[in-house]
């Protein structure tokens, strides 16, 4: 009998902003001070932040996320940016612990805007820390290394060592996806003498977790076991519930490594309840692998199977979960005979480990690895440098005073040479402060480029929904105003997005941002899937949130989108669109089916329903949205718009060729338009 594979719990630390006080913390006088409208703002703001924070977060993050929502609310009515950011950062890290990454990084963004209008050097680097976080969990290794290089060169800078240990940490946990355990214990030994040395104990724990866990890879038990009961003890000592859980599902881990199948049970159903009553999907998703194991040992695999596919649903995007919730399901499949579901999750069980382990990971990592060498390095080299200079510098000084004189000739040299270019100097400078402008700006641009794109739907997702499409995406300023979602529903049905949002460049990426946070949270955690409902509330939503409480004045912010619910099965599709139009390509027949007219945002006051048309498809038709920005591209003997009609014709063109040669058709009509 096969046992499947084990539960991943490697554990991120969302970086801390102020020392968890566990047992300590007294709530009660805390809610005093909040509610004490007599109180200075500033003291209320500090006791809500604690409140959600240090007594919520790591426990029940959904109500973190309410009394973060409180703490805004009032630092916004104050202009108090400093608490508006550190709100915004409760809720994204709220938002990550609960698995809503797009909410999340949506929330970090914001607050890391805030910070760096203040110069908070410190925050953006946690902030940093936070982002590189959710990289993690969504695979993006090479985001992550991006965002832990920014957040470790600004921690040296600020000697935050405690930050830099926190980092450290969540470097090895890079490490320990590409199987390098060596290395990532190198880096989790380091972040858990700096949590030691620091007094930081939930950073103390995540790094025994991570310690444990990697030791347990290593085959090396009794050191995992030893990390990891430490670190049982110290979370349940200061209540942190998800080192409270983490340190059971390792520990079960281990008792079924080792044949005691009926205590590691105990372990995982036990962090079972604690996850479920922190909203922790990650630790749910692990704890039900675990439990998938149990069974599955047992020959019990109904039960295996029904837990490991709950595994599989709450893994969503995070690629190292969804990777083990398949083998578990293939394992399953394949000892009860039904080959073709073995097959299905032996295929995506490839797939994530590709994607994981791909070559592009590793290199990225081993670039990293040089990089701080060389750095740590180079540092050194300078300093031997420097003490040698002073060394050689002060045996000039004893042996010969002439050099004194010969300095101070060629100080009046320097002088005169000086006068002579300063004209020259001075122009050269005004140029290096233009360039240094410049890049920085570039610098923003590209890093806003780079959030941008972590929030867009994976190639490898869209695959998984789709058979047949392409996306040609080609943002006019590096960021862009314009995004695509994709959504597999439980019923099998696919739901479309394609979205133009107000403005171009950062303005127009901001709001695609929102869009694309509005439609994960309206679809994925609220259910609603009725596509002219589902535009009806984005609309709610964007002209609350944009509306200024007692001002006649409204931003004319939103977005035009066409929004598609395709039953494959049935083949059937549901359409609401704002502002747009998609094609149907029937026998060589374009079939345009239109939205409303008005867009998705406050326009004019209106606030007519949208409209939802169904219709047919038939095998061989072929849908295809797009925006404005390709019919609008200007080009051609007379600087001419593209226009619908070249758009058909180039369609037309191609039609009958796969998707991947469509788009490069249409690709290379455009550039050379």
């Amino acid at each position: 009998m096969k046992c499947l594979g084990p539960a991943v719990f490697l554990l991120c630390c969302l970086t801390a902003l102020q020392p968890c006080v566990g047992q300590t913390l007294n709530l009660d006088s805390l809610w005093t001070v909040w509610n004490d409208t007599t109180q200075p703002d500033t003291n209320r703001l500090k006791a809500i932040q604690t409140i959600s924070w240090d007594g919520y977060l790591f426990s029940q993050p959904d109500s973190a996320f309410y009394f973060a929502g409180l703490e805004y609310k009032l630092a916004r009515r104050k202009d108090i940016t400093y608490y508006m950011a550190m709100a915004l950062n409760t809720q994204g890290v709220a938002s990550g612990i609960m698995g809503n990454y797009d909410k999340a990084f949506t929330r970090l963004i914001l607050s890391y805007s805030l910070f760096e209008k203040e110069g908070n050097k410190l925050m953006m680097a946690r902030l940093n820390s936070n982002m590189g976080i959710l990289s993690i969990k969504q695979g993006n290794y090479l985001k992550a290394i991006e965002y832990y290089a920014r957040c470790l060169k600004v921690q040296e800078e600020l000697k935050d060592n405690l930050g830099k240990g926190n980092t450290l940490n969540n470097l090895g946990l890079i490490y320990s996806t590409q199987d390098q355990y060596e290395q990532a214990i190198n880096y989790y030994s380091s972040s858990l003498k700096i949590a030691q040395e620091h007094g930081s104990k939930i950073s103390e724990c995540n790094a025994m977790i991570n310690l444990g866990d990697s030791y347990r890879y290593l085959g090396e038990y009794a050191k995992a076991k030893n990390y990891l009961l430490q670190c049982l003890k110290l979370s349940e000592e200061i209540q942190y519930h998800i080192g409270v859980a983490n340190s059971l599902i390792g520990l079960g881990v281990i008792d079924q490594k080792q044949g005691n199948h009926f205590k590691a049970m105990g372990y995982f159903k036990r962090a079972l309840e604690m996850n479920k009553n922190s909203g922790d999907k990650e630790g749910i998703s692990a704890s039900l692998l675990g439990i998938a194991a149990g069974y599955s040992l047992q020959g019990n695999y109904p039960q295996a199977i029904e837990a490991a596919s709950n595994a599989l649903e709450m893994s969503q995007s995070r690629p190292l979960q969804t990777r083990d919730a398949a083998k578990a399901l293939h394992t399953c499949y394949k000892a009860i005979g039904q080959d073709q579901k073995a097959l299905e999750m032996h295929e995506l069980y490839i797939q994530m480990r590709d994607s994981i382990n791909s070559v592009e990971n590793k290199e990225a990592v081993i670039r990293q690895q040089f990089r701080f060498s060389y750095e740590k390095k180079a540092v050194a080299d300078s300093l031997k440098h420097v003490a040698a200079i002073n060394e050689q510098g002060i045996k000039i000084q004893s042996q010969n005073r002439i050099g004194r004189i010969l300095l101070g000739s060629l100080a009046v040299l320097l002088v005169f040479l000086f006068l002579l270019f300063k004209r020259f100097q001075v122009t050269r400078d005004q140029n290096r402060i233009i360039e240094t402008a410049s890049r920085k700006t570039n610098d923003s641009i590209q890093y806003a480029e780079r959030i941008q794109q972590s929030i867009l739907p994976s190639m490898g997702y869209i695959e998984n929904c789709l058979n047949e499409f392409y996306i040609l995406y080609k943002p006019k300023d590096i960021v862009s105003g314009d995004f695509y979602w994709v959504y597999k529903q439980k019923n099998g049905n696919i739901l479309i997005a394609l979205a133009d949002c107000t403005g171009h460049g950062v303005p127009g990426a901001f709001m695609s941002m929102i869009g694309t946070a509005l439609l994960n949270e309206i679809v994925i955690e609220n259910g609603v899937t009725k596509v002219n409902t589902v535009l009806d509330t984005i609309r709610t939503h964007i002209i609350s949130s944009f509306e200024q409480e007692g001002s006649s004045y409204h931003l004319r912010d939103g977005m035009d989108i066409t929004l598609i619910d395709l039953n494959v099965k049935k083949r059937k599709l549901s359409f609401s669109g704002a502002g747009q139009q998609f094609y149907l390509l029937r026998d060589g027949t374009f079939i345009e089916v239109k939205g409303n007219y008005y867009p998705v945002g406050y326009y004019f006051g209106r606030e007519s329903p949208f409209d939802i048309k169904e219709m047919e498809v038939i095998p061989g038709d072929q849908l295809y949205l797009f925006t404005d920005g390709v019919i609008d591209q200007f080009g051609g003997d007379n600087d001419r718009k593209f226009s619908f009609k070249r758009l058909k014709e180039v369609i037309l063109k191609g039609a009958h060729l796969p998707m991947h040669e469509q788009n490069k058709i249409l690709d290379e009509a455009i550039i050379s338009w």
